[in-house]
């Protein structure tokens, strides 16, 4: 799947991944997905 992330996730998912839902967090870390900037 691709994922398109804004600077809001980005910032989160590198710097204060505990602002993410678990299930957003699964998907930005899962191989199989294509993220997008």
């Amino acid at each position: 799947m691709k994922l398109l992330l804004d600077t809001h996730l980005l910032l989160w998912a590198a710097g204060e991944p505990d602002r993410l839902t678990p299930a957003a967090l699964a998907e930005i870390e899962d191989p199989e997905n294509e993220l997008l900037f």
